[in-house]
């Protein structure tokens, strides 16, 4: 029991984060073989999310789901889901910031502004769309992301 528990628990960790659950027609079933992924954010020419921060940002890609796994971040873009105060040192390092969860009054909106780092927040998906050295351009004032070229895997 206590490794079928434990591999469940593997696959609810690869569960997208949901802002919101929303409940019509019964009873909604929480079991992971059960919920299916949004669809992609994929508009030709790049991402869009809720500009946080004003200015520009070119740079490559770093995917970080977790700031223990963050190696050389240094003026890169740092793509993640979401961040929380533990964070800070990573964002002073960053040369702009993209995060899927966020508002204007979020960690990483209020953050960033400080220290006058470009972010953009609620760009649907940008962890799955975006890879670690792609190149992209982001545009704090306007909340689109360009993606100009992909890393070749």
């Amino acid at each position: 029991l206590i490794e079928k528990r434990a591999g469940e628990y593997k696959l609810y960790g690869k569960l997208p984060s949901y802002s919101r659950l929303v409940f019509f027609k019964g009873v909604f079933n929480k079991k992971h073989l059960n919920i299916n992924s949004a669809g992609l954010l994929d508009k030709p020419g790049g991402l869009f999310g809720t500009p946080c921060s004003a200015g520009l940002a070119t740079g490559e890609v770093l995917i970080v789901n977790s700031p223990k796994d963050a190696v050389d971040i240094k003026d890169k873009i740092l793509v993640t889901k979401m961040t929380d105060p533990g964070w800070v040192f990573l964002l002073t390092m960053a040369k702009g910031v993209i995060a899927e969860k966020g508002s204007l009054l979020s960690h990483t909106a209020i953050i960033s502004r400080e220290l006058n780092i470009p972010s953009i927040v609620g760009a649907v998906n940008a962890t799955s769309i975006l890879k670690t050295g792609d190149r992209v351009s982001m545009d704090g004032s306007t909340g689109e992301i360009k993606v100009l070229a992909v890393e070749n895997v």
